[in-house]
């Protein structure tokens, strides 16, 4: 009986000190002033409104085109840093990198040693990496070389995942579409 008389106790001194005016808080920019606990709810809190100036994003973030094994598709974006000095903003976003071949919307075949071609929208990058993983299989991942905007498909048979990580002037940005290949070159 002891027991659960503490507990009891216990559970009302608990709920009794959430009770009551708080004046301990210190609001942003009253470092040691004593001031109220602000509203539970954000209809009665005083919060500046939004302004639209603060959400601008900039107005064109570049896209890849990949033209491989017949078909075209739009490369998809992974993480990326874009900025626009003279206008006085920029964004970042994150993606899960690497991304898995599960990600992937569409994957067209091609024959090992195929060339893919890509595109940009807008000017061409400064500096271009290219990486390709061979999900599924042991076998390590790959830098590849790209000579005026083309590439080889890898070698082996299955999927190929690769990642492209492109660098302008304004920032960074990731890509990655797949590829399933068949053969040897």
């Amino acid at each position: 009986m002891g027991k659960y008389a503490i507990g009891w106790i216990m559970g009302v001194l608990l709920v009794m000190q959430g009770c009551g005016e708080r004046t301990t808080f210190e609001a942003p920019g009253r470092i040691g002033a004593p001031t109220v606990a602000p509203a539970a709810s954000a209809s009665a809190a005083q919060l500046p409104s939004p302004s639209a100036e603060i959400f601008k994003e900039p107005d064109e973030v570049p896209r890849l085109e990949v033209k491989a094994g017949g078909e075209t598709l739009a490369a998809q974006k992974g993480s990326y840093c874009w900025s626009e000095p003279a206008k006085g903003f920029g964004v970042c976003a994150d993606a899960a990198m690497p991304p898995r071949i599960e990600d992937v919307k569409i994957v067209p075949q091609v024959s090992a040693g195929d060339e893919i071609a890509l595109a940009w929208s807008g000017d061409s990058p400064d500096q271009v990496h290219v990486i390709v993983s061979f999900p599924g299989q042991e076998r390590p991942d790959e830098a590849l070389e790209l000579q005026d905007g083309k590439l080889r498909a890898a070698a082996g048979d299955g999927d190929q995942l690769y990642v492209v990580t492109a660098t302008w002037p304004q920032g960074t940005i990731s890509f990655y579409f797949g590829l399933h290949a068949e053969g040897t070159v």
